[in-house]
């Protein structure tokens, strides 16, 4: 009797050691592969000419149906325009202001800030991976799910978490799925499941543009500023 129970203590114990052993290689595998395109995505932080552009379905928790952002040498051109059409805001930063424009309606208001801007840091791209520490990496892996499918005809890795802490999103998020391009490590889609307040899901897309040297000076221009209420602030 008492072999019997150590025979089958032996068997609970290397299914156990097994079981662990293969979460370990499938974590380990999960973490390279997240590691690998946070490098290739965070290799585009230094892109002095790039132009991104983010495109939210209309059933998006984002207020806003696009935005824009145009990277050039040392300045940064943002763009967003609401989902109603009604509302469009240009946002400016060079390395001692920050000049927002809004337009709402008729209304036009120019808010200027006198700020240093020196360590303000824009992301180029958008970047789910979660892994520029190890222990990022780890947790990221551990509450995510990582394989692979074709967009458009090119290879992505899909990175599927429920965990908020790997998808930053507005609204009450309960999946999401981000489409990563393998060999660039760019993000291209985002799809994402948001609880609404009668209790259902709904599905919403964000899709994401990029295009490297082609920022132009035209790109750059800004508004007519006597068209506008100017409001100036000093930090």
């Amino acid at each position: 009797m008492k072999k019997k129970k150590m025979k089958l203590w032996k068997i609970v114990l290397l299914i156990v050691v097994i079981l662990l052993f293969l979460f370990i290689l499938l974590t380990v595998r999960k973490m390279f592969i997240l590691s690998s395109l946070s490098n290739k995505a965070m290799a585009y932080d230094n892109a002095i000419n790039l132009y991104t552009k983010s495109d939210f379905s209309n059933n998006s928790t984002s207020q806003f149906s696009s935005i824009e952002h145009f990277f050039k040498d040392d300045v940064i051109k943002q763009v967003a325009i609401s989902k109603d059409k009604t509302r469009q805001l240009i946002q400016v930063i060079t390395p001692n202001e920050r000049r927002n424009y809004t337009i709402s309606g008729e209304n036009k208001v120019l808010n200027i800030y006198y700020q240093d801007n020196s360590m303000v840091h824009v992301s180029r791209t958008s970047n789910f991976t979660g892994s520029t520490t190890l222990p990022e990496c780890f947790l990221t892996a551990i509450t995510s799910k990582v394989y692979t499918e074709n967009l458009e005809q090119e290879p992505h890795y899909v990175l599927e978490s429920s965990s908020s802490n790997n998808f930053v999103l507005a609204g009450d998020i309960q999946k999401a799925k981000a489409y990563i391009n393998k060999e660039t490590g760019l993000t291209t889609k985002l799809v994402a499941y948001a609880k609404q307040t009668d209790g259902t899901i709904q599905e919403f897309t964000i899709s994401y543009h990029y295009s490297f040297d082609t920022v132009t000076d035209a790109d750059m221009e800004e508004p007519d500023r006597n068209e506008y209420k100017v409001i100036e602030t000093s930090y």
